[in-house]
């Protein structure tokens, strides 16, 4: 039978050990997995905290927003289907009709004009006092008239005041058949101001878009005025079909995470932020954390090569001196015997080994 040292090769392939260098390092390394992970933990429980916390305000900006939207919209529907009902306005007679369209202009200061139309889209009274025509391609107009819409809407551009504006139309009806169509126009300015002033940080802000995805007000820009109407409809936004949750997408090469919310007519709103500004916090936090793992892993790994050589080093030592000591060599000089450890013990064992293996050829040899 052939011995075969530990350092050799056993049919011509090195032998695999995995010795205490690497159970001490695999262990102190598995060791600092524990608190590692749980700092990872901590970490992803704040980014979902932080994002229930960014959809509350997104939903809390959108909730105060809509309500100023839904109210004002409200209130003008109610307004013209009230002097709708009167029998000055159902008469369809001009004379008859004026002074509850110039009231009612009155009353609505955001209302520049009321006017009342014939099914054939012709006017028949206006409050401003501005030339009779006709309006029979006005989608406010083909709304009631001929979709029988109970309340037609268009967001246009205002002639008068070079502004986005809304007008409204509802049925003038005595029986079922209506007679005409009542349409008031509003400037939106209390509207675009509540969409303006809602700013969430540095990059957050709200836009506003009509029923077609046309912009009617803005947060990031101050003046609206323009020939038409903005085009927003391919916005990323609007391309979701589940509202009212945070949703994430790039605008204009940069992550934004939004909220959008229906409003009144159809409309949509959105309230967004950039990521970056959103999840500040949670991305230090990652960053330090990324950080920490790094200098703890490299500090692990160098205290754990020393702990691990310091203990694995003599015994390697020890066990070359016991394989020396089997095939005869009793002359090695034994390391460690002064360590108050279990190594010096090994250490001192063997070297009484050496001894007793001595005296035995010794005894041997002079008989």
């Amino acid at each position: 039978m052939t011995y075969v040292a530990p350092s050799q090769k056993q049919n011509g392939k090195e032998k695999i050990r995995f010795g205490i260098f690497s159970q001490v390092l695999t262990v102190i390394l598995a060791i600092t997995l524990i608190p590692v992970s749980g700092l990872f933990f901590t970490i992803r429980d704040r980014q979902q905290s932080q994002l229930d916390s960014l959809e509350d305000t997104f939903e809390n900006n959108s909730d105060l927003i809509s309500s100023v939207v839904d109210n004002w919209v409200n209130t003008n529907i109610l307004a013209l289907r009230q002097n709708a009902a009167t029998s000055g306005v159902i008469s369809m007679n001009a004379a008859s009709q004026l002074p509850i369209l110039k009231a009612s202009e009155e009353v609505y200061d955001w209302s520049y004009v009321y006017f009342s139309l014939d099914m054939n889209g012709n006017s028949i009274a206006r409050s401003d006092g501005q030339k009779l025509q006709s309006f029979k391609d006005r989608a406010y107009f083909l709304d009631v008239a001929e979709n029988s819409a109970t309340v037609g809407q268009q967001v246009l551009i205002s002639r008068t005041y070079n502004v986005p504006a809304l007008c409204l139309s509802v049925p003038i009806r005595q029986t079922i058949q209506p007679k005409g169509v009542l349409v008031s126009c509003s400037t939106l300015s209390e509207i675009s101001e509540a969409v303006v002033n809602a700013k969430i940080g540095r990059t957050g802000f709200a836009f506003l878009v009509d029923d077609v995805g046309r912009l009617i007000a803005h947060g990031n820009r101050g003046d609206m005025s323009t020939e038409d109407l903005e085009d927003f409809s391919a916005h990323p936004a609007l391309q979701v079909e589940t509202l009212e949750e945070q949703i994430f997408y790039d605008d204009e090469g940069r992550a934004v995470t939004a909220y959008v919310q229906p409003v009144g007519l159809g409309w949509k709103l959105v309230v967004q932020q950039d990521v970056d500004e959103a999840f500040e916090e949670v991305i230090q936090a990652r960053r330090r954390a990324i950080m920490l793992v790094m200098l703890t892993f490299s500090s692990t790994i160098v205290l754990a090569y020393l702990f691990a050589q310091r203990v694995s080093t003599p015994i390697k030592s020890l066990t070359q001196i016991a394989d020396d000591v089997s095939r005869g060599q009793l002359d090695a000089t034994i390391q460690g015997t002064d360590r108050k450890d279990e190594i010096g013990e090994l250490a001192r064992a063997i070297k009484r080994l050496t001894a007793s293996v001595k005296l035995a050829f010794e005894v041997v040899k002079n008989k």
